[in-house]
């Protein structure tokens, strides 16, 4: 911990031109230092960047801060007016036990220009250049082993909204407690939560929700399947002002509940010759839950929550009706010198959720509006430790269409890697489609050639193209480096750019002013 300057970087951007940032490093005592970062540009104000962190005996601060006068020529997108911003986080460790913990987390963050961000690249331990939402909160937790306590007031504000729509205001108060843990009939839990929400200018939901979860202790029947019962019972008191989807008149109460059985079959195979080991486990879940349900927006069913009592994830809602979970997983894992399970090779895992009639007040997103939902699964493959794959799909009952598809590839090889993800939603679930890939070749120890891009498919268009070249030897690494981004927004510009670098092994990395248009 010496003070100092930092490793120096140069920038190039279409709105600012080039500049060039040397940090300076100040350690101010053994508890404390601050790191000084200006950005220097040709032909703007510069940004002055300031992080100051200090420990405490139980605490810890980051304050971090920044200024510009803005730019220096203004023009319909280049509006005139200094930018600023300032966040502080502050980490407390009230009660730290081995059974008992307590914490306070405070968070302020505000910011004078919603492209500020964006426009100076700001990347700080609290601050993102692509951060659209700003939190101002105070978040207390407090727990046991058979008891939880949260509160956490905070203002939220969106900066890509305008007028009122910006800013949401919430009080969310969260219990949980253990109130019963029987041998003869399993556990209560109680989850109790206050939520006061304040958005869109005019507004306001008050409510007040109390859980009671309840799991039967499991067992075992002749046929070899494990089984248990679960139930909910939720009663939900609010109150609602100006809005849509609730009732905007004197209080309301609501109760709700929702009892299940759950089932599963284990089978296994060991098998010595190929020292692999398979198992198969057939999965059941029968549920019903009587009454209405108020129509909600939103949601996406998937396997993780196939098998969930509640796969409605809203404070006040129980999916009604009656329905049956079915589906089962299927995995094969090596066996290790030891002859103890090691390494999962390949995984897959489906299921779907019949229903006993349509539901309407389930959104369509989920597929659980109608009688037989869309078949969901999982599928991992790993061929070897170089090589992965990974696939998550939705597919609909007839078999004709899938609705929902998310890939991810890696290869891992000496002289290549290889990555591509893949996203597709579409009917139901949503409208988007999208390509990313990345490709490292090294051609020998000294040279490496690097691409990646990202498409959109439904626009046919590209979201952004990166190149590289490197030398690399035991000290040092230069390279050129091409760069096309196509994302605008208000005063933020598309770039192509090009750029030499050197890295000077391990001391610091230099950036040349990139050649832009």
């Amino acid at each position: 911990r010496r003070s100092g300057l930092l490793a120096p970087s140069l920038s190039n951007s279409s709105s600012l031109g080039s500049g060039f940032s040397i940090p300076y490093f100040w350690n101010i005592g053994n508890d404390r230092d601050l790191t000084f970062a200006p950005k220097l540009y040709f032909k703007e104000n510069p940004l002055l960047l300031t992080e100051y962190r200090q420990s405490f005996k139980n605490s810890f601060l980051i304050v971090d801060t920044g200024y510009t006068k803005g730019y220096k020529k203004q023009t319909n997108k280049k509006t005139s007016g200094g930018r600023a911003h300032f966040f502080s986080n502050l980490k407390i460790d009230l009660i730290d036990e081995d059974e008992k913990a307590s914490s306070l987390d405070i968070n302020l963050q505000q910011v004078s220009n919603d492209t500020y961000f964006k426009i100076h690249d700001v990347k700080t331990s609290l601050v993102e250049e692509s951060q659209n939402v700003l939190e101002n909160s105070i978040n207390l937790t407090y727990q046991n082993k058979d008891f939880y306590f949260g509160l956490a007031p905070s203002a939220y504000e969106d900066i890509n909204k305008t007028g009122g729509l910006r800013r949401e205001y919430l009080l969310p108060l969260n219990i949980e407690k253990n109130i019963m843990t029987s041998e003869k009939y399993g556990f209560v839990d109680l989850n109790s939560n206050i939520k006061i929400r304040n958005y869109d200018t005019n507004k306001q939901t008050d409510f007040f929700v109390n859980d009671f979860n309840w799991t039967s202790n499991k067992w075992l029947n002749k046929f070899g399947f494990e089984n248990y019962f679960e139930g909910l019972i939720k009663t939900v008191n609010y109150k609602a002002q100006n809005t849509d989807e609730y009732k905007n008149d004197d209080t309301n109460a609501e109760l709700n509940s929702s009892l299940g059985y759950f089932a599963k079959l284990g089978l296994y195979k060991n098998d010595a010759v190929s020292k692999n080991f398979y198992t198969l486990t057939p999965k059941f879940l029968l549920r019903y839950s009587p009454g209405h349900m108020r129509s909600i927006n939103g949601g996406r069913l998937n396997y993780d929550n196939l098998f969930d009592l509640n796969k409605v994830n809203e404070l006040d809602v129980i999916e009604n009706g009656l329905s049956t979970s079915i589906g089962f997983e299927y995995k094969k894992n090596k066996i290790n010198k030891e002859n103890d399970i090691g390494d999962q090779v390949f995984s897959f895992a489906a299921g779907q959720v019949i229903n006993e009639k349509e539901n309407t007040d389930m959104p369509s997103s989920t597929s659980l509006d109608q009688r037989f939902s869309d078949i969901v699964g999982t599928f991992k493959y790993n061929l070897n430790k170089k090589v992965n794959l990974k696939y998550n799909f939705s597919v609909d009952q007839g078999y004709n269409n899938f609705n929902y598809n998310e890939i991810g590839t890696d290869f891992n090889f000496e002289k290549v890697k290889f990555n591509v993800s893949y996203l597709q939603e579409k009917n139901h679930i949503g409208s988007q489609e999208f390509a990313e890939t990345g490709v490292d070749f090294m051609f020998n120890n000294s040279t490496e050639l690097s691409v990646s891009t990202k498409r959109n498919l439904l626009t046919s268009s590209a979201e952004f193209y990166n190149l590289s070249y490197n030398y690399i030897n035991d000290c040092l690494k230069a390279g050129i480096a091409y760069r096309r981004e196509f994302y605008t927004d208000r005063d933020v510009e598309p770039t192509n750019s090009l750029m030499f670098t050197i890295s000077i092994i391990p001391f610091a990395e230099i950036n040349s002013p990139s050649l832009s248009r």
